[in-house]
């Protein structure tokens, strides 16, 4: 599971990289399109809690149509197209569910994964091509995740003895702490030589809530699968599950980071 799960993350890793500093937005466009139809098709699967009936099929499948847009209209700043995406989404949930009440329950996670994973995905690129510094800031905000996820993994699994939730059974303090400590070394190792305007203050501020933030999209992963009761949302990542898996924290900071840097900086 170690060595398979380092081996992904360095072949990955530069890849990404290459693809946000060197190449056209366009391609970043396209790997994020993939990533969330891949996420939003596992969700699917654990919001349908593993069963598909014809009608379920149908609600993801449309879903599966709309996300991809919501990420194209973010990408040309087109948010007006992307709430009135959303909203005829959202219509046509409460007008279907008026006709078959018990079936609303499923409607509502097919909206909820547009928004939790799609538009999440989007803030990439709005980080990427909105803000200044956007390609620096967007990798600051991946090696940010990165090294929480990191530091959580590797201290909770040497030093951890004090569990953080009954939802995910594998966090622990120790872990939390870990992850906490990394993401400060290499958040004020990039502010040091990319981020100078960045006060202290700032920095405390921003690195603080999202030591938090990101294990707490981890643990809502975490909760939604509980209750399928499933391990990993897939398989599509040797040592790290599915793509969901991989990217559950990013879910939870991607718009944070961007609203920080867009009103706070």
């Amino acid at each position: 599971m170690h060595s398979k799960r380092v081996l992904t993350a360095i072949t990955i890793l530069p890849i990404l990289l290459f693809i946000t500093i060197k190449c056209h937005p366009a391609f970043l466009l396209a790997i994020i399109v993939a990533f969330n139809l891949i996420a939003y098709f596992e969700y699917a699967q654990i919001a349908c809690d593993l069963t598909y009936t014809k009608e379920k099929k149908i609600i993801f499948y449309i879903g599966l149509i709309i996300s991809p847009f919501i990420i194209f209209f973010n990408y040309l700043n087109l948010f007006h197209l992307t709430s009135y995406l959303l909203l005829s989404d959202f219509v046509l949930i409460v007008i279907v569910s008026f006709r078959k009440p018990l079936n609303f329950k499923v409607y509502r996670k097919q909206f909820f994964g547009l928004v939790y994973i799609s538009f999440s995905l989007s803030c990439a690129l709005l980080i990427r091509n909105n803000v200044p510094d956007g390609i620096a800031w967007l990798i600051f905000t991946l090696f940010l995740v990165m090294a929480s996820d990191t530091g959580a993994y590797y201290i909770g699994s040497k030093f951890g003895k004090h569990k953080l939730t009954s939802i995910s059974p594998n966090k622990t303090v120790e872990g939390l702490f870990g992850g906490l400590v990394t993401l400060f070394i290499v958040g004020f190792i990039f502010r040091l030589f990319l981020f100078p305007y960045l006060t202290l203050n700032m920095s405390l501020i921003f690195f603080l809530l999202v030591s938090f933030i990101a294990p707490l999209g981890d643990i809502f992963e975490s909760y939604i699968k509980r209750s399928v009761n499933i391990k990993d949302s897939g398989t599509i990542l040797p040592g790290h599950g599915g793509v969901l898996d991989r990217i559950d924290s990013l879910l939870f900071v991607l718009p944070f980071s961007y609203l920080f840097r867009i009103y706070l900086i």
